[in-house]
């Protein structure tokens, strides 16, 4: 059973839906559902549909949301990494409130991985009381994927320009005025470009370079799922975390790492989609009965110096 619901943040309305157990359950728990990008509330391979409606199956709330601004949320706004957050704590806030939840916990992928640890960092009540966090963002040059849009380097136009016949696209910038005032505009819009975001850029390096103290500094349970096909799962393991020098390992039943094998970043297969969210399913039981989630029909092994629960494909 699905609801529509209008949440506010600040002055902002965002659109969201809520999925709901059949029947009531003993204990009311809600797991806010924050999503990658600029994508909507149904997600990359509508996996948080996916993941909301198997919450829900197995008797737990979930609310997916677009934030500000975003896809069925009125208004236009840059969405800066300050607004996810301010957004996800409204969200988790009036969805405590409105369903008179017991718990709340967080889910997030990608992007939405890194603003549900600063959530939790900025927030003055128990919420959330747990976290799974996937393809988490922990590395500055994560902020620098493809798909966040921070392209458009000048020195990028330039390599390709070089490349092929050079002889004959220098005579064509001597000889043709179409061409070279093609070429010239290219490279001012290339430029322009990287000019006016660097500064996002650098304050979205910035944020999810916090990320690593965040999790060492959070004293609930959390799960971390990557993709072993994943480079921010590299960038996590060899540079954020290189040695354990974050001491997750060392905390036990409270930081457990699943690894998707032959993961990507948006576990794109079914199959992979499939098992994160059966894993998802398990780690919510096992938080909301007050026990950590074991894991016990997936394969042990080590990677890295980090315990880590691994699968097939």
């Amino acid at each position: 059973m699905t609801e529509l619901v209008k949440i506010r943040s600040g002055e902002w309305e965002m659109s969201g839906v809520v999925h709901a157990p059949a029947a009531t359950p003993q204990k009311r728990v809600g797991v806010v559902l924050l999503h990658e990008n600029f994508n909507t509330k149904f997600g990359t391979h509508r996996v948080f549909y996916q993941t909301g409606e198997a919450l829900a199956a197995a008797g737990f709330y979930a609310l997916r949301y677009d934030n500000r601004g975003m896809c069925d949320s009125p208004g236009v706004n840059p969405l800066t990494f300050q607004d996810r957050v301010a957004d996800a704590g409204a969200a988790a806030q009036f969805f405590k409130s409105e369903f008179n939840l017991d718990s709340v916990y967080f889910w997030g992928l990608c992007m939405g991985a890194a603003v549900a640890m600063h959530a939790s960092s900025h927030s003055d009540s128990n919420i959330p009381e747990g976290i799974m966090l996937c393809s988490l963002l922990a590395d500055p040059r994560d902020a620098a994927l493809p798909q966040f849009g921070y392209d458009g380097n000048p020195s990028k136009v330039a390599e390709g320009f070089s490349r092929g016949n050079l002889l004959k696209k220098a005579t064509q910038f001597a000889t043709n005025p179409i061409y070279r005032k093609n070429v010239v505009r290219m490279l001012k819009g290339a430029a322009a470009r990287v000019t006016t975001r660097e500064p996002e850029l650098e304050q979205l390096k910035k944020y999810i370079g916090q990320v690593g103290d965040l999790l060492r500094q959070y004293s609930g349970p959390i799960v971390i799922v990557f993709g072993d096909k994943d480079p921010c799962w590299f960038h996590f393991a060899e540079g954020v975390n290189a040695n354990d020098k974050l001491g997750l390992a060392r905390m036990g039943a409270r930081r457990q790492f699943l690894m998707v094998e032959g993961g990507d970043h948006t576990f794109s297969s079914k199959a992979q989609t499939d098992e994160v969210i059966a894993w998802t399913v398990e780690w919510a039981e096992a938080l909301r009965d007050g026990r950590a989630a074991q894991f016990s029909h997936f394969k042990s092994g080590e990677n890295r110096g980090i315990p880590v629960t691994s699968i097939a494909d």
